[in-house]
């Protein structure tokens, strides 16, 4: 009964400040195939104006129905009709084929039209990153800067500089507690 008490007192607040507010990004994310279990979950947000507070305004268990961008389209729909829709100005979703087509769907429809449709800047950076590591000169350069790093994190232990001299490699002169190589 208190966890309800404390949610509906956290909803209450959270309401009074949608109202003071000119301009809210609406946010979707969602997280799929969770390990062994085939799941399909989705978090929706609220950033409110100038503070750029972020607020959780639903978790979404859609495993048992569909999670097609027409289906999150509804579902945002409602949302930013919760929060006031003259307030929604930026509509900021994930990477997958569903986030991406389901904005484009919501910023078409009467009503909705002044909303701007926005990737998520970090999944772009993200996948990009996890693209560029993969290539094999990243990977030399990444595995030299860790023998690097090594070293240093080694260089104050006595002999050590000497041992890596004479071996020429941080990775088996150096004993250290460093775990990065």
């Amino acid at each position: 009964m208190q966890l309800m008490e404390e949610y509906t007192s956290v909803v209450v607040v959270l309401a009074e400040w949608l109202k003071k507010e000119d301009l809210l990004d609406v946010t979707i994310d969602g997280l799929s195939n969770c390990s062994t279990v085939q799941a399909s979950i989705y978090a929706i947000t609220v950033v409110l104006g100038f503070n750029r507070n972020v607020y959780l305004l639903a978790m979404l268990d859609l495993s048992e129905e569909g999670h097609t961008a027409e289906r999150l389209s509804v579902i945002l729909k409602e949302h930013i009709n919760n929060v006031g829709v003259e307030k929604a100005a930026w509509l900021v979703t994930d990477n997958t084929a569903a986030c991406k087509l389901a904005p484009q769907l919501v910023c078409k429809t009467n009503g909705f039209m002044h909303i701007q449709d926005g990737r998520c800047q970090m999944h772009a950076f993200a996948l990009g990153m996890t693209s560029s590591v993969a290539h094999e000169f990243f990977k030399l350069l990444i595995t030299d800067a860790l023998k690097v790093v090594t070293f240093f994190c080694a260089s104050h232990e006595p002999l050590a500089l000497k041992k890596y001299a004479m071996v020429g490699s941080a990775k088996s002169a150096l004993k250290t507690g460093n775990k990065t190589t």
